[in-house]
């Protein structure tokens, strides 16, 4: 099989797409843009559990900046309409951006507002294997990454 066909410039590419109207300024609520469509597979009810926990774990590889203020909002909606599906996509990206981007995710205003829903959904009552426990561990788990990245990143002097 010849590779040379999938092979291309990236700078001519990007050049090329940049020249196309509507591509030079590309804006995270355009449905074309590639971060949404990603958080639209991750958070999306009706997606493939697969496509779904993919799709999480590469949204938690945007930048904080863009990626934190969205994903509270939406924890924060599912967490009041008590939607766990959307609750585990939101806490498996918020993870993988902690893992992935460390200090630089943690310092994000938004994630006190990540940390606020949170402390909610433990709250919340729940028997041993259930849907809302399962999504506990999450919460668990998204809390002790937070713990973790702030004791081994170093302090700025």
């Amino acid at each position: 099989m010849d590779l040379d066909c999938f092979c291309f410039d990236i700078s001519k590419f990007c050049s090329f797409l940049l020249a196309i109207p509507g591509y030079g300024s590309i804006d995270i609520n355009d449905h074309e843009c590639v971060a949404m469509l990603l958080l639209n597979r991750a958070l999306g009810k009706f997606e493939f559990e697969d496509v779904r926990k993919l799709a999480a774990e590469l949204c938690g590889r945007i930048h904080p900046q863009v990626l934190l203020p969205i994903l509270s909002s939406h924890l924060e909606l599912a967490a009041d309409s008590q939607d766990i599906v959307k609750i585990k996509a939101c806490l498996f990206s918020v993870c993988t951006s902690l893992v992935a981007r460390g200090r630089d995710s943690l310092s994000q205003p938004a994630m006190l507002k990540i940390q606020k829903t949170i402390k909610t959904i433990l709250l919340w009552p729940s028997l041993d294997g259930d849907e809302v426990s399962k999504a506990q561990h999450g919460c668990i788990d998204c809390l002790a990454l937070m713990i973790c990245t702030e004791l081994q990143a170093p302090n700025p002097s």
